[in-house]
């Protein structure tokens, strides 16, 4: 019995020790945070990290529609970040990934990033 507790804090450990090891100020670990909160279902939180133009937050809106919208038949059961790639005047970045849906799907996909007073932020179409 104690045997299965030790075993089970070790790896307790050892999670919390290699999620700590990610960026999470990097593109990539940004994109990975916007990743998990897309998996559990928090587009508000998703939402955060998004670089929005417009006052009246009428941006916002629409970008948390259109994610609500892709994934209204076929959710992200789980994903991979494949490569980071930024831009040499260190204003632009995009983060190559891959998910899995709980529909078995696997898809790639491409998060664009732009730098905002020192903060990486998503960058949506609708910003040019």
């Amino acid at each position: 019995m104690y045997k299965k507790i030790n075993i089970l804090i070790i790896a307790t450990a050892l999670c919390m020790l290699a999620a700590s090891c990610t960026d999470s100020k990097s593109p990539s670990g940004i994109a990975e945070s916007f990743l998990h909160l897309m998996v559990k279902g928090d587009f508000d939180k998703a939402i955060e990290f998004y670089a929005a133009n417009s006052e009246d937050g009428s941006m916002i809106l629409m970008f948390k529609d259109k994610i609500k919208a892709s994934l209204r038949d076929d959710k992200i059961k789980s994903y991979k970040i494949v490569s980071e790639e930024i831009s040499d005047d260190g204003k632009r970045a995009t983060v190559t990934y891959t998910t899995i849906s709980s529909n078995g799907n696997t898809k790639s996909g491409k998060v664009k990033f732009v730098k905002r007073d020192g903060v990486w932020k998503i960058k949506d179409d609708y910003n040019k």
